[in-house]
């Protein structure tokens, strides 16, 4: 993949999680004349409602999300939640295999599932009218998914093809995993959400039923319709649909947790399909769910609120684009880098990561990247950050809300995140002051914190045959 292509690649990332998460946020709760309205009720099994009345246009979207991702996969069985995901479209005994996707279709609506290191979620956004149908549908599957041996055997063979083709096709794929799994050396969140070749090929129907009894229990799951509904309307079919079912109450999550960080790591990648190096840096970050510290993840190190937010901030304006200080450093006046990146992620359940990319231009060695971006950092943490920088970053994240406006989906998914990472969903009628109430110094601390030179993992995908990894790398 050539710098361009990676740098836009890296850029659609970044608008797809602040615009698509953040700004979708912003746009909901600037638009609506008084705070988003939740009504919450938990069932006699324990299944958790949260109703999101929205009349702008007559469609809901119905969410239903399991408390269970990649990082509760059972060790030896790495990809057995997205597996599952793939599964839970096989068919039930009422509704046979393909049925499900031609009635939603048939009625007009649009559905999917995504799995992710904290959560599997299942949507439709369908006419309102349509909410009882899709009740009647997802009740059934939850609790009646029973896949013939044949599409077991089938569907793991689409999901080995799936890794295939996104991350053993690909060297920096390869790069990006083989360094999670270094910055995060015991954390589930060093495993690939997709799982290993090798622990995915040993997945057998009888690890898929052990997971679904565990998780897809009413106890482990949260039903979120967010749209055109009447709370009073919409419990007495949830009631209905869903009253019923029954399941064993899940233990608490309980992940093994990374010790404090003591040494910087190096993992190198020789690849013949290589073209042009990369450079990459990952260094842990607090996240929204981090600093939440729910008993349950025992957190070495509790870090402040405001981190997330003034994480923010550091991802835009050292990665901003071409407005970015990194590369006006590397790229314009050193003219060693074709592309610089930063992307952070705060919607996770536990510690997370930043992320630097950069592209040496053809010719530059990845150690002058390496001290070039490093003296590039120290002015950068020495750096005034002006008020009009706190603005400009500011005014772009609100720019670009008049774009989410309408973006019912992606409401759902951001409030469904939250929920799952241990957040109260109403915190997003906060989050814009909390926006506004992060300052430079904020800003300055966390960058300096985070992004610090004591440990971090760096990694390079180079062309096959160059020299032998230098002390200290991994290949």
């Amino acid at each position: 993949m050539n710098a361009p292509v990676f740098r836009s690649k890296v850029r659609q990332w970044r608008i797809r999680t602040i615009v698509a998460l953040i700004l979708i946020m912003m746009a909901w709760v600037a638009q609506a004349a008084q705070p988003i309205t939740f009504y919450r009720e938990t069932l006699d099994n324990g299944l958790k409602v949260v109703i999101v009345p929205n009349h702008r246009a007559p469609v809901v979207s119905h969410n239903l999300l399991v408390a269970a991702g990649a990082a509760d996969d059972p060790r030896g069985a790495s990809g057995l939640a997205h597996y599952l995901e793939h599964m839970m479209f096989k068919g039930t005994p009422r509704f046979p295999e393909g049925s499900y996707d031609t009635i939603i279709q048939g009625l007009g609506g649009v559905h999917n599932a995504y799995t992710s290191s904290d959560m599997t979620g299942y949507y439709v956004t369908i006419a309102s009218e349509h909410l009882e149908q899709v009740m009647r549908l997802e009740a059934d599957r939850m609790q009646n998914i029973q896949p013939s041996p044949d599409a077991f055997l089938k569907e793991r063979e689409v999901i080995l093809e799936e890794r295939r083709l996104r991350t053993e096709s690909s060297p920096t794929a390869l790069l990006v995993e083989q360094m999670r799994r270094v910055l995060h050396p015991h954390h589930p969140y060093g495993m690939p959400i997709i799982g290993w070749m090798h622990e995915m090929q040993q997945l057998s129907p009888e690890d898929m039923r052990g997971f679904w009894r565990r998780y897809y229990t009413p106890s482990n799951m949260t039903l979120l319709l967010v749209g055109d509904v009447q709370p009073a309307q919409a419990m007495r079919l949830v009631r209905r649909y869903y009253g019923g079912w029954r399941g064993e109450k899940t233990p608490p999550r309980i992940w093994t947790q990374d010790p404090p960080a003591r040494s910087a790591e190096r993992v190198m990648l020789p690849d013949s399909r290589v073209r042009l190096p990369v450079w990459m840096r990952f260094y842990r970050a607090p996240t929204l769910g981090s600093s939440l510290a729910q008993p349950a993840i025992k957190p070495v190190k509790k870090p402040r609120a405001s981190s997330y937010m003034a994480l923010l901030y550091v991802e835009e304006l050292l990665g901003d684009g071409e407005t970015g200080w990194l590369y006006e450093s590397l790229v314009r006046q050193k003219k060693l880098a074709s592309a610089v990146s930063i992307s952070y992620y705060p919607f996770s359940r536990g510690e997370g990561s930043l992320a630097v990319v950069i592209h040496p231009v053809e010719g530059v060695h990845r150690d002058a990247i390496e001290k070039a971006y490093e003296e590039a950092m120290m002015e950068a943490q020495k750096r005034d950050i002006s008020e009009e920088d706190m603005q400009r970053v500011r005014a772009q994240m609100q720019a670009a809300a008049i774009f989410a406006r309408d973006d019912l989906q992606g409401m759902a998914s951001l409030l469904a995140t939250l929920m799952m990472i241990g957040a109260d969903p109403a915190w997003i009628n906060r989050w814009e002051a909390e926006l506004e109430r992060v300052t430079a110094e904020d800003v300055r601390h966390w960058m300096r914190v985070v992004m610090n030179n004591d440990y971090h993992v760096t990694g390079y995908a180079v062309p096959k045959g160059n020299p032998s990894p230098s002390k200290g790398e991994t290949l």
